[in-house]
């Protein structure tokens, strides 16, 4: 959400007041949040009419404002405040939007059933699922207008980045006669999208502006992995392995043990784990195809998964190598030696664990100074603020959610830093040691819903 200055933020508290809207300045004074209470009229759906007490927004400059909750609202565009009033003038706008966004999901329905494609409303009604006829049943096309629809990022297109949200959006034919043509087309769109991706050169990164006085850390080869690393550990046996996860304790890692794929991926929407140990067989699902899932999850850059199979299979071995394992062992596994093999693995920074993405948050420090970040990541942010305490500390600090009304605890660690007195970009890098009590699963969630959206076009890696 856009910052006001001072006088702004004070000027649309007051204009809001004299509208009878209820707003209150979120911590940092950077964006108001508000709350329109709204008439008992109902507000029509595909899933039949819906009465709603109140709507949560925040606002966006001092022009608009942005619906987030409930989630329903969430889909409307932002509404304009241009000679708006009074309460139930800004109510009205709000309902315009909804109408016309009814308006063209009851079109898009019409064009599904006109296909014969059976549906699913979806996030309120306001997003048509369907089939492609995948066995996941997450990996569904989703119907925002009459003539388009978003590819499912799950399935052909899972472990793969798409350079722009467009890439996703598919229109539908005027010419195809039914479900089948529909079901053909949209999956030789995802084929051959598939295919432009995997075959496109890695994305070129535009590197940092060099600073003087940069302090760095050591190189990988002379550093140690950081205490309580979060390991998981998936499948039957490797579920069950309380050896290696003991093994893995004693080497000052925190391991979490789950049997299933399912399981495995809830665990991300909690924590970041930063090494994953997976057993081929997973049930219904392969350890293979549990690594492609977790590359797919949003703020995942390259996770470190090794695989462990029941016995030598050289085509496993291969397809482990091409979908980018960072190691295939057989059972049964040896502790003692696994161990160390963990802990290189962690300690190694060839590649990115985590996709960071430029965005700022107030942050209060722990000496009390209010800053600011300039990116984010699932584990880790870069802070906008002169750094007095060595590296390799750790200490506690805020980071403010303006969106949700929320400030986190966290406690991170500065692993290095740049001392340009007085340049743009000074500031320090700090990697999330630990979080207050649901303060990391709120995190990950707000991070999903920024890696989702269009602003994480300039993806970075962290």
């Amino acid at each position: 959400m856009a910052e006001l200055p001072e006088r702004s933020l004070a000027e649309l508290t007051a204009r809001f007041a004299e509208m009878g809207v209820e707003v209150t300045p979120l911590p940092g004074g950077r964006t108001l949040r508000g709350k329109l209470r709204l008439s008992l009229e109902p507000f029509a759906t595909l899933a039949g009419a819906k009465r709603f007490e109140s709507i949560s927004f925040s606002a966006v400059g001092t022009t608009h404002i942005k619906c987030l909750a409930p989630l329903p609202f969430f889909f409307l565009p932002m509404i304009a405040l241009g000679g708006c009033g009074s309460a139930s003038e800004l109510e009205a706008r709000v309902r315009g939007a909804w109408a016309a966004r009814e308006r063209n999901l009851r079109m898009a329905a019409r064009r599904l059933d006109a296909l014969g494609i059976a549906y699913t409303p979806e996030s309120g009604a306001q997003v048509l699922a369907f089939s492609l006829g995948h066995e996941d049943a997450l990996a569904a096309a989703r119907a925002i207008e009459p003539n388009r629809v978003v590819l499912p990022g799950r399935g052909a297109l899972a472990s793969l980045r798409c350079t722009a949200p467009e890439q996703r959006v598919a229109r539908l034919d005027a010419a195809w006669s039914g479900a089948s043509d529909a079901e053909l087309a949209l999956s030789q769109r995802l084929d051959s999208l598939r295919d432009r991706l995997a075959a496109a050169p890695a994305p070129l990164i535009t590197p940092v502006r060099a600073l003087p006085h940069r302090l760095a850390r050591p190189p990988a080869a002379e550093r140690q992995p950081r205490a309580g690393a979060r390991v998981l550990l998936v499948g039957p046996h490797l579920g069950r392995n309380a050896a290696l996860a003991r093994r893995l304790e004693q080497a000052g890692l925190r391991v979490r043990s789950d049997f299933t794929a399912h399981d495995a991926l809830d665990a991300f929407r909690a924590h970041s784990y930063e090494l994953v140990f997976a057993d081929t067989h997973l049930g219904r699902s392969e350890g293979i195809e549990l690594l492609s899932d977790l590359h797919a999850l949003p703020g995942v850059e390259e996770l470190p998964v090794v695989l462990v199979d029941d016995h030598v299979r050289e085509a496993v071995r291969e397809a482990a190598r091409g979908v980018g394992a960072s190691g295939y062992l057989v059972h049964p596994l040896d502790p003692e030696k696994i161990a160390p093999g963990a802990l290189r693995l962690l300690s190694s920074r060839a590649k990115r664990r985590f996709s960071r993405l430029d965005w700022r948050l107030g942050v209060r420090l722990a000496d009390g100074r209010g800053a600011f970040t300039t990116s984010v990541a699932r584990l880790g942010a870069f802070i906008g603020a002169s750094w007095r305490d060595p590296l390799d500390e750790i200490r506690q600090f805020q980071i403010e959610l303006p969106e949700l009304g929320r400030t986190l605890s966290v406690e991170a660690e500065a692993v290095y830093r740049f001392d340009a007195v007085g340049a743009r970009g000074a500031g320090v890098g700090v990697l999330f040691r630990g979080f207050g009590e649901r303060d990391e699963a709120d995190w990950i969630n707000y991070l999903s819903d920024l890696f989702g959206s269009p602003i994480a076009r300039g993806t970075r890696s962290e």
